[in-house]
């Protein structure tokens, strides 16, 4: 469901970057995942909304984290 929601046929991000979108699923789990850095872009409150919701409907435990 990650790969579904989260990644393009062509491997990339469906939103965002990849790298961003990643990063910002680890730090739902509470892991010091760290912000990409420039040029890369980090992911709006919307898409970091996509991101929760998506490891919530996998069963995933999350915490809150700060935009």
């Amino acid at each position: 469901m990650m790969m579904q929601d989260w990644v393009s046929k062509d491997f990339a991000g469906k939103f965002g970057n990849l790298q961003a979108i990643l990063k910002t699923a680890l730090r739902f789990r509470g892991l010091p995942a760290g912000y990409v850095r420039k040029p890369l872009l980090e992911l709006s409150s919307i898409e970091i909304e996509t991101v929760r919701q998506t490891l919530e409907k996998l069963g995933i435990d999350v915490v809150p984290i700060e935009p």
